[in-house]
């Protein structure tokens, strides 16, 4: 009769982590749009769901271009790619709140 142990293995609770604020904020940020789309439209003069088609779009095109542009990035280093797109995000959050601000 063979012995087998029973090798007990610590979970990776830090990546857990990481991994779940992750996917908690990517999900508030794609469902965000949905619960202000009558404020977005009374803002743009449109209807809501013009709106919704735009966020719809915006969506479905942010998604295509992941599919394009991930393949040729696969090879680059992962601590560049996180500081690049960390990067990215806080400008393109951080000039439209500069913008509203000055004028």
């Amino acid at each position: 009769m063979k012995q087998t142990s029973l090798v007990k293995e610590k979970l990776p609770l830090g990546s857990l982590l990481a991994l779940s604020t992750i996917s908690f904020s990517v999900l508030v940020t794609e469902l965000l749009p949905a619960g202000v789309l009558p404020e977005m439209s009374a803002d743009l003069g449109a209807s809501e769901a013009q709106i919704g088609s735009l966020v719809s779009a915006y969506a479905i095109a942010s998604q295509w271009l992941l599919f394009l542009v991930f393949p040729s990035h696969a090879e680059w280093n992962v601590k560049l790619c996180f500081f690049l797109c960390w990067l990215v995000l806080l400008l393109l959050t951080g000039l439209p709140r500069f913008h509203l601000t000055t004028h």
